[in-house]
């Protein structure tokens, strides 16, 4: 009578590793396992029965880490920006006290701790991998032909529209898009965007800086940052941000272009600024005025986050869209 039932357990459980071994197998360089004991719900999770198949690989082999999801302490609400394209710095240590010395923050951090702290130390604290979604491989494309449009420009060339067209098409061959039946689509709308720019007068003045990097002390943190493009100009300096997805709402915009000019006048020494931020998708560019009480209040906010930093609170802000929206959604335990 029991045969039938031992016979099926043992198909669930050879199809629960053939499913495993098939998933394990399509990693190319590394591959990160994770587990938990507890995940939504009051249930207790067992590990795997197949990590100690998995570990017998042994230890030059396998590496294994343990995260403990920080302590919450309370803090005030506060808005949450986007995020951008950028270079990750390196962890912070820790002082005797506790405390992290020589915070280095960018405006994507900045705005990942404003939107949850708990964001933040997933990213910047633990260094979990992200996958890059096919809209920001995108931007990376078309930031990419941008930059090299704006040397051959500097350069005093002519950016022509085979020119152009030539430079996309062959970031297109370096980048490997994570959506390929989206790919053509994204190729296709990439390219008439760019030549749209072009058409517009985009390159028609050779700028004076691009992908230019800064690195600003701030107050006992540093800001650092890469901004896309600096034109000179009568007056003095203009920075150009391009975006590449959908319009920010304008408190989300003016923080991250307020955070480049208080990075360019702190460590390129660059002024009077102008602030222009160029919407490729819709073609709209727009000119942020008030550039000085936009970055003193940038300043206030970033200044609270790195207090935040410092005292090591990063509590879970949970709210249902954001959490759907967040990579780490399955590994925090407050996530809606």
């Amino acid at each position: 009578m029991l045969e039938p039932l031992v016979r099926g357990r043992e198909d669930v459980v050879a199809e629960e590793r053939r499913l495993l071994y098939v998933a394990m197998t399509r990693a190319r360089r590394h591959l990160y396992l994770t587990h938990a004991s507890h995940y939504e719900g009051g249930r207790r999770w067992r590990d795997s029965r197949f990590l100690e198949e998995v570990r017998a690989a042994g230890a030059r082999t396998v590496v294994e880490r343990t995260f403990e999801a920080p302590i919450s302490k309370p803090l005030s609400p506060t808005l949450s920006p986007e995020g951008e394209r950028e270079n990750l710095p390196a962890p912070t240590p820790l002082s005797p006290k506790g405390e992290r010395e020589n915070l280095v923050l960018s405006y994507s951090a900045i705005a990942a701790y404003r939107d949850c702290p708990r964001q933040y130390w997933y990213r910047q604290e633990q260094r979990l991998p992200v996958v890059q979604s096919a809209e920001a491989v995108h931007g990376v494309i078309l930031h990419e032909v941008l930059r090299q449009a704006g040397e051959a420009r500097k350069k005093g060339e002519q950016v022509t529209e085979r020119m152009l067209k030539s430079i996309h098409d062959a970031a297109w061959k370096e980048q490997e898009f994570p959506d390929p039946r989206r790919a053509a689509t994204f190729r296709r709308l990439g390219a008439e965007q760019l030549e749209a720019y072009r058409k517009n007068g985009g390159f028609d003045k050779p700028p004076e800086f691009l992908e230019h990097p800064f690195s600003a002390a701030v107050d006992g943190w540093t800001l650092r940052g890469i901004i896309d493009r600096i034109d000179r100009t009568e007056a003095g300096w203009r920075i150009v941000d391009y975006k590449s997805g959908r319009p920010l709402t304008r408190r989300r915009r003016d923080m991250q272009v307020a955070l480049y000019a208080l990075g360019a006048t702190t460590a390129l020494s660059l002024d009077p600024i102008e602030l222009e931020v160029v919407y490729l998708a819709s073609g709209e560019t727009i000119k942020v005025e008030k550039v000085g009480a936009l970055v003193a209040e940038a300043t206030t906010q970033a200044a609270e986050v790195a207090e935040g930093v410092r005292a090591g609170r990063f509590e879970a802000r949970p709210e249902r869209r954001r959490c759907r929206l967040c990579p780490y959604r399955l590994a925090c335990v407050e996530a809606l």
